[in-house]
């Protein structure tokens, strides 16, 4: 069994001026998985080219490396449209548009509710790495 592990922490705070801060404030957030370190029977992951609406590999579809993800992780160098498909917890589906996604896109989904397809329109260099027990 693998095990994703996301760590490390987001600080937002004003310009700096000489050597200290003006004003003090700073805000830091810790970025981690919403349960500690997520553990994982199959994983995948790509890097490739796309200028039309496509359906990434390796998610949802049998005999893929993941049919049902409980971590995504995804990274762009241009805006795309993103679009997922995941289980509604009663055996349906749901279809969710994340539209114009630059850069870092980083979600968990529940047991019952994950995901299974996920489609790009758009041009741009990407990553992705995708996790799930199934």
């Amino acid at each position: 069994m693998g095990s994703v592990v996301l760590s490390g922490t987001l600080v937002a705070g004003p310009p700096q001026s000489s050597s200290s801060s003006f004003p003090a404030g700073v805000a830091t957030y810790p970025i981690s998985n919403l349960n500690g370190a997520a553990g994982f029977q199959r994983a995948s992951g790509i890097i490739q080219r796309n200028e039309t609406f496509v359906a990434l590999t390796n998610i949802g579809e049998p005999g893929n490396a993941v049919k049902k993800a409980t971590f995504f992780y995804f990274k762009c160098d241009s805006p795309v449209d993103l679009r997922l498909t995941r289980g509604d917890g009663s055996g349906g589906t749901v279809v969710e548009t994340a539209a114009s996604v630059h850069g870092l896109f980083i979600r968990e989904f529940p047991s019952g509710k994950e995901l299974t397809k996920v489609e790009l329109l758009g041009t741009a260099n990407f990553e992705y790495f995708v996790s799930g027990n199934t």
